[in-house]
């Protein structure tokens, strides 16, 4: 059990060093050590174990230290997941967030600033109070940069483009992700949106139709 999570470890960090992977972000968190890393054995039934991890990075990693200078980001595999197509995944990663966020609405309020509502450009999903946009992999993925060996979720704290704007270089942030993804898919991923403009949704490698029409993020008390 331990060699194969080192080995689920190992391959998605020489994924990020790889040609085919287009995030400098990622690469400079990896360089950073800022790259937390959860293996899930049981996808929904080791939820809870899932929630705790990130309810540490948000309160221990973020709260505590606030990294505003850095990349950092929480990784959660999904080894033993099956999934057949990406339309698959997307249903399994909504079902996942569903799961996250019956637990955390239990005690936390939603993260200051930012809408529940899906449609809503300033959606981010939140976890501790704490804003994420999250990227999915999984190896039906169509975009090179998104294509892993197994499903995996990336959740990554939106003070971080925050600070990118705050600080003039989201542009040129921007730019180098696109110059990459022309470079390794020959397109620019047009999920990628700017800053503000619902990129916490279009950052999904996957088809949004199916998480437009339903939200499950309700108000809480």
């Amino acid at each position: 059990m331990e060699y194969a999570i080192k080995q689920i470890i190992n391959d998605f960090e020489s994924f990020v060093k790889s040609k085919s992977f287009c995030c400098i972000g990622a690469r400079r968190a990896q360089a950073e050590n800022n790259l937390l890393y959860f293996p899930s054995m049981h996808p929904i039934e080791d939820i809870s174990n899932v929630y705790l991890f990130l309810e540490d990075f948000a309160c221990n990693q973020i709260k505590n230290k606030r990294f505003y200078s850095a990349f950092y980001s929480a990784v959660v595999f999904f080894e033993n997941k099956k999934i057949a197509s990406e339309d698959d995944f997307e249903n399994f990663l909504w079902e996942v967030l569903k799961e996250l966020n019956s637990i955390d609405s239990q005690k936390y309020q939603w993260a200051s600033g930012y809408s529940r509502n899906t449609r809503d450009d300033n959606f981010a999903f939140s976890i501790a109070e704490e804003a994420f946009f999250i990227v999915g992999l999984h190896p039906f993925a169509h975009r090179l940069s998104r294509n892993f060996k197994c499903p995996a979720l990336v959740f990554n704290h939106h003070e971080i483009f925050s600070a990118l704007r705050l600080s003039g270089h989201f542009d040129k942030y921007k730019a180098v992700i696109r110059k990459n993804e022309m470079h390794i898919q020959g397109s620019v991923n047009r999920q990628l949106s700017d800053f503000g403009k619902n990129q916490k949704l279009r950052n999904m490698p996957v088809l949004t139709k199916i998480f437009l029409s339903k939200i499950w993020f309700s108000k809480r008390r």
